[in-house]
C-alpha cells in the first residue's frame, strides 16, 4: 500500500493461533536498533513471540510480538534506516497508541523494548496517558483504558483532510 509513491503499509496473511478469535487488523511496527535484542526484552518482560525473528527482503530483520496484555506489534531492524522526522503527509500514518490494561505496566514493557524515554502526559477523559519519546519525538502513546477482559490493543490514526469525508467514504465502503 503507498500513498503517493510511498510505501506506507504492507498486507501479510498470518494463521490466527488455535482458540483465537482473532480479524485482520493493522500491525504497528516500532524501529529497533537489534530485532532479537528486542525480542529478549519482550520475552524476559511477559511477552510472548507471535512470528520469530526473520529476514523480510529490502526492509530487514522483522519479529512480531504479543505484549504480556496480548496486543500484538512488530519489531523491525531496517535494512535502508528509519524516515525522516517530518509531519506525515494527508493518507499517511499520524499516531500510534495502545489502549491498555495498566497504563504504568505497559510504558516500562514498552520502554524496555525500544530504549523509549517514558513521559507521564497526564489524562484523557481521566485516562491516565503516557508517551514512548526517542530522538525528542513523541512515537506512540499508551492510554489505560478499562476493556472488560478484552485484550489490549494498539490503534493506529491515519492523517486525513477532512474527517468527515472520510467518515462518508468509509461508510460507503
Amino acid at each position: 500500500v503507498s500513498n503517493g509513491g510511498t510505501p506506507i503499509a504492507g498486507m501479510l496473511h498470518h494463521q490466527p493461533d488455535e482458540g483465537t478469535n482473532r480479524s485482520a487488523s493493522w500491525l504497528g511496527v516500532l524501529s529497533v536498533a537489534d530485532v532479537d535484542a528486542a525480542v529478549g526484552a519482550a520475552v524476559a518482560g511477559g511477552g510472548k513471540t507471535v512470528i520469530a525473528a526473520q529476514a523480510l527482503a529490502g526492509r530487514g530483520r522483522v519479529a512480531v510480538i504479543a505484549d504480556p496484555e496480548q496486543a500484538r506489534f512488530a519489531v523491525l531492524e531496517s535494512a535502508t534506516g528509519d524516515p525522516p522526522d517530518d509531519f506525515p503527509a494527508v493518507g499517511s500514518w499520524l499516531w500510534h497508541e495502545l489502549w491498555a490494561q495498566s497504563g504504568s505496566d505497559m510504558a516500562k514493557f514498552y520502554r524496555d523494548i525500544g530504549g523509549y524515554r517514558v513521559d507521564r502526559e497526564g489524562d484523557i477523559a481521566g485516562r491516565p496517558e503516557w508517551h514512548l519519546v526517542t530522538g525528542g519525538f513523541a512515537r506512540a502513546g499508551i492510554i489505560e483504558v478499562e476493556r472488560d477482559g478484552l485484550p489490549s490493543t494498539w490503534l493506529q490514526y491515519v492523517r486525513v483532510d477532512n474527517l468527515e469525508d472520510m467518515l462518508v467514504k468509509a461508510r460507503r465502503a
